[in-house]
């Protein structure tokens, strides 16, 4: 049975090589209304799998099987974010407000910088403790992809059931699901 896929350009547009990606999707439609045999000829395979030393040459082809993650920003981008926010903008406003009507327009000696002072705290607390936060978690997240082993289970010409890193996985492999 032939199905239709479809693949937004977003999709497309997921790696730096737009040919590539063109390529690599054009592919996945064929395969995807491909039989069994057609797929394994399409990626250079056979039901057996494929063999330890042409796994080692396609992984020097194709690289690591590894998801490129987004790291997490700069410290001082982290730190401009965590200011940027909507409720620093309503305190910003509130701090001019204060300003204006307690400091610039209030006569000399009823001049009241409280209101000012107090409010440009929140601000800066609140955008202290957001960036902090965000800071630690980022870090945190980070430590946790390092300690992630994923492994699967690939078969291969001449071998059983062979548990693979994730990332040793190549084009051609027969994946255990």
């Amino acid at each position: 049975m032939k199905k239709n896929i479809s693949i937004s350009q977003k999709a497309l547009k997921t790696s730096g090589n737009p040919d590539m990606n063109a390529a690599s999707a054009e592919k996945l439609r064929r395969a995807a209304g491909a039989t069994g045999d057609e797929v394994y000829q399409l990626v250079g395979s056979s039901a057996d799998g494929i063999s330890s030393e042409e796994a080692q040459s396609r992984l020097s082809v194709y690289g690591l099987n590894e998801v490129d993650y987004d790291k997490a920003p700069s410290w001082y981008v982290q730190l401009f974010q965590s200011f940027a926010n909507p409720f620093v903008f309503i305190l910003l406003v509130i701090v001019a407000v204060s300003y204006i009507t307690d400091v610039w327009y209030a006569a000399a000696g009823e001049k009241d910088w409280k209101t000012v002072i107090v409010v440009a705290a929140m601000i800066i607390i609140s955008s202290l403790l957001s960036f902090f936060q965000e800071f630690r978690s980022n870090q945190a997240a980070e430590k946790l992809k390092q300690m992630v082993n994923t492994t699967a289970a690939v078969l291969r010409k001449g071998k059983d059931r062979e548990e693979i890193p994730m990332t040793a996985i190549v084009p051609g492999d027969i994946v255990y699901l």
